[in-house]
Parts: C-alpha cells; sequence; structure tokens
C-alpha cells in the first residue's frame, strides 16, 4: 500500500471515529507520514473532494483543516456536487464525479451511464480544445441538476 493510500485510510478512520467530521493539521499528517506538506495536499484534493463525498475547509489562524463527510439528501449532494464542477472539467473528472454519485445512489445506473456517454471524450473530443472542458461542464452540470 502506498503512502497516499495510508494518508487516506488513516484519514477515513479519524473521520469514522469522529463520527463524519475530523479537524487535523496538515503539518501534523506530514509529520506522521514523514513527508512534505503537499503531498498531504495531494491526498485531501483526490481522495477527499466534493465528488468523493467530502468537504474540506481550510480554518485559519489554527493552521488546521476540517474534512467533513457529506451525510444530506441526494439533491443536496448533487447540489453541492454542481456547485464544485467550476468552469472546467476533463473527462477524468466528469468519469469520477457520475461514477461516484451513481455508487453513492444519488443517481441511477441509467442516468449516470447516459451522463457518462454525454461528457466523453467520444462525444466532447469533437468539440475545438479551448471549449471542450467547458463545454463538458457545462453539460454535466445542466444534466446532474435536472437529474436532482
Amino acid at each position: 500500500m502506498g503512502l497516499t493510500d495510508q494518508m487516506a485510510e488513516f484519514i477515513n478512520q479519524l473521520i469514522e471515529q469522529a463520527e463524519g467530521a475530523v479537524i487535523i493539521r496538515r503539518s501534523d499528517l506530514a509529520d506522521r507520514f514523514n513527508c512534505v506538506p503537499s503531498q498531504v495536499n495531494y491526498v485531501l484534493t483526490t481522495r477527499f473532494a466534493p465528488e468523493n463525498g467530502f468537504i474540506v475547509e481550510s480554518r485559519r489562524g489554527s493552521g488546521g483543516i476540517r474534512i467533513t463527510r457529506i451525510s444530506t439528501p441526494a439533491e443536496s449532494l448533487i447540489a453541492h456536487v454542481v456547485g464544485g464542477i467550476g468552469d472546467e472539467l476533463g473527462a477524468l473528472g466528469a468519469n469520477n464525479i457520475v461514477v461516484n454519485l451513481a455508487r453513492a445512489g444519488c443517481i441511477s445506473q441509467r442516468d449516470a451511464s447516459l451522463c457518462l456517454t454525454a461528457v466523453s471524450d467520444n462525444v466532447c473530443g469533437m468539440i475545438p480544445q479551448p471549449l471542450r472542458d467547458r463545454t463538458r461542464a457545462r453539460l454535466l452540470k445542466a444534466m446532474l441538476l435536472r437529474l436532482a
């Protein structure tokens, strides 16, 4: 098991013990896993992003961060994910969002399949690159909001 997996598992265990939310310091995690704080940031942004069912908030002054597992109704989770998509979205990011929403039961497998097809590179790949990821983001947002 790699460092990223170990750190993510450790944070997940902390969240479980704290019943859904935990406050930790990046420097404490970096010390515990003998790594640089940027590796902690990588784990937080890739494993604990909204599309994975988490909210990560920086706590100014204390140097800590709050990680909260989202446990709201499907519509709220979809709305939260849509709010976090931004202006551009790559194919991998779109795929992760849709798969995780389906896994969480927020959208049906059929709806997930339709969303994945619509935002795939087979469809969006025909759009010139400067507009491709922007169009993909707008398309996925519109579809998810309709499903919410």
